[in-house]
């Protein structure tokens, strides 16, 4: 799904990277994220991806087709889904890897600004707010209906897009064409159901009767991300809180505390990037304190490339550039 996301939407948005961390089932590798800064994050039914701060891109997790090789080059956006990768490279062309019998490869020329990946199929945005559906159409999730959009979201056999006016439009199984009212800011979408954030900050949900993810927590929430039944989102106030159903360690160890940027939804697992400034990890508060720093400065000594803050690449790759990024992250904090 998504990535820089994603969450069901591949985006990469202005924060700072940050190192990505992993739970829940970990079959093939799947939440144990390679070391790293990472932009964004994606998780497919199988496999993980992750947009390093480099612009490069990360594979883990089983490789059935190859969807963990990543092809050269520098990417802005990332998704996965069942055995297949895609990504937005620099200049807005795409490219798929992975999977090739569902009519992904070759990828569709032109750019695009933002793309979400579904089980089998593939929503991809162009800058004048128009979407190309392509994959799978068992169910008629890439029939896009006509119009501009500003963001999208694909589930494993549905399609959701919120309009420029904030009110949100599905195709798919009929049943899910019957989307609420009202007007909305982020989207997701899983197995039989769509889940998406009000302007209020709350959750509103819609699908196959007696679906668990279905079933929303209370409160206000800034971001989301769903997969196959369970969906994660983040508080207004900061943390993570996941429901649905899936294995009870994606529901039950979901990391704590208020630092966490982008995430992710695996079909069994989830992922998501920790504020870079809260090195040592902490979680009671003041979450940013001198720990922070000693941290830093042990990593930076043992050359560790967590400590390479401003992802250069020239020798020396450790130096006093990383110092100044590190001191520009603690002063931003760790505001979603």
């Amino acid at each position: 799904m998504l990535v820089a996301a994603a969450l069901g939407s591949g985006t990469t948005l202005a924060q700072p990277p940050g190192p990505a961390v992993g739970w829940g089932d970990n079959t093939a590798g799947v939440a144990t994220p390679p070391p790293g800064l990472y932009l964004a994050v994606a998780a497919g039914s199988e496999h993980s991806l992750g947009l390093r701060a480099d612009g490069t891109v990360a594979g883990w997790g089983r490789n059935r087709f190859g969807e963990t090789i990543a092809p050269p080059g520098r990417f802005v956006a990332v998704a996965a889904g069942e055995w297949f990768s895609v990504g937005i490279r620099e200049d807005g062309t795409l490219a798929t890897w992975g999977r090739d019998d569902l009519g992904l490869m070759p990828p569709p020329t032109g750019t695009f600004v933002r793309l979400a990946a579904g089980r089998m199929h593939l929503l991809l945005m162009r800058a004048d707010g128009t979407v190309l559906g392509i994959g799978n159409n068992l169910f008629g999730q890439i029939n896009v209906p006509a119009g501009v959009f500003v963001d999208i979201a694909a589930g494993e056999e549905v399609s959701i897009g919120i309009r420029p006016d904030q009110t949100l439009v599905a195709w798919g199984p009929t049943a899910l064409q019957n989307v609420p009212a009202g007007m909305f800011s982020r989207i997701a979408a899983g197995y039989g159901y769509g889940m998406a954030i009000r302007l209020d900050g709350s959750l509103a949900a819609w699908g196959t009767p007696n679906t668990p993810a279905l079933l929303t927590p209370s409160g206000t929430f800034n971001e989301l991300s769903c997969r196959l039944g369970w969906c994660i989102a983040r508080r207004q106030s900061g943390p993570l809180v996941a429901w649905g159903s899936v294995s009870p360690a994606a529901l039950q160890n979901v990391p704590a505390g208020v630092t966490f940027s982008r995430f992710a939804a695996g079909s069994q697992w989830g992922l998501a990037i920790r504020c870079y400034a809260n090195c040592d990890s902490s979680t009671q508060s003041p979450v940013l304190n001198v720990t922070d720093f000693v941290c830093f400065l042990n990593a930076f000594a043992a050359g560790s490339t967590t400590a390479n803050c401003d992802a250069s690449t020239t020798l020396p790759v450790l130096n006093i550039n990383d110092f100044v990024c590190f001191l520009d992250r603690f002063a931003t904090g760790c505001g979603t």
